[in-house]
């Protein structure tokens, strides 16, 4: 992550099934260790989230990527791997935007979009009804009052898991 005065724009996505567009905007420092800490979480653990989407066991689905297009970070769902690193990986992909834009106007919900590995901040999907990832998502709930984050993360039936 780049350092320094600079805000970066998350999105908090009040979700119903895999749609985004209720989505809060909440405004987080460059500098924000837990966030740079679950998106390095997420970033880890990219590779192991391509490999459960390309092999899903039953009941997952909803697989979704949280992507940063000009430090707005918004949800791409569905998406592929358009190019590989040679490694199996993967280095580009396309998908569905599913967030709606505030500061990007060359991006719309429910637009085709590319991008690279290394824009990739988190990940997240549903296997059993329950979501699984959403680090970064977890990181907002956590500074949220405690009603609050408990109502959405019930609503999202999401597991924030240390």
């Amino acid at each position: 992550m780049r350092s320094g005065p600079l805000l970066l724009l998350l999105l908090l996505a009040r979700l119903s099934g895999s749609v985004f567009a209720n989505d809060n905007i909440a405004a987080v420092r460059d500098a924000d260790v837990p966030m740079n800490q679950a998106i390095q979480k997420a970033r880890d653990s990219l590779g192991a989230f391509i490999q459960i989407k390309a092999n899903p066991k039953s009941g997952a689905e909803h697989f979704e990527l949280k992507v940063s297009f000009a430090r707005e970070l918004m949800w791409v769902s569905p998406f592929r791997v358009s190019g590989s690193d040679g490694h199996g990986k993967g280095d580009s992909y396309e998908g569905i935007l599913k967030s709606v834009p505030q500061y990007n106007p060359t991006l719309a919900w429910g637009k085709q979009v590319s991008f690279s590995r290394d824009q990739i901040v988190d990940w997240g999907y549903t296997k059993d009804g329950r979501r699984h990832g959403h680090f970064t998502t977890c990181v907002l709930l956590a500074r949220m009052k405690p009603d609050e984050a408990t109502k959405i993360r019930k609503d999202m039936r999401l597991e924030c898991v240390p």
